[in-house]
């Protein structure tokens, strides 16, 4: 007869037996999840989603970046070429 996994009970009545199957089980278990729902980095698209905004401020100094990268042509750069910045 074997031994069934105990549950519920403390970590003084697991066995060392006890512990290396229940994590073998549970580590089956993540690479089964992985499988069944993959995830993975997707090469992003070349250009932006939107190439518009309107960004809006109010007019104190904190705001200076906002003027400058438009005066700069920063999100024209970086493939936003129709973005307003509005007070």
């Amino acid at each position: 007869m074997t031994k069934r996994i105990r549950t519920g009970t403390t970590l003084k009545d697991m066995t060392r037996r006890d512990f290396l199957v229940s994590s073998a089980m549970t580590a089956g278990l993540f690479v089964a999840a992985r499988k069944l729902f993959p995830s993975g980095a997707y090469a992003a698209t070349a250009t932006p989603e939107v190439t518009g905004a309107k960004l809006g401020f109010i007019a104190l100094t904190d705001a200076a970046p906002l003027m400058i990268a438009k005066e700069k042509g920063l999100f024209a750069k970086f493939g936003m070429p129709d973005v307003e910045v509005l007070k």
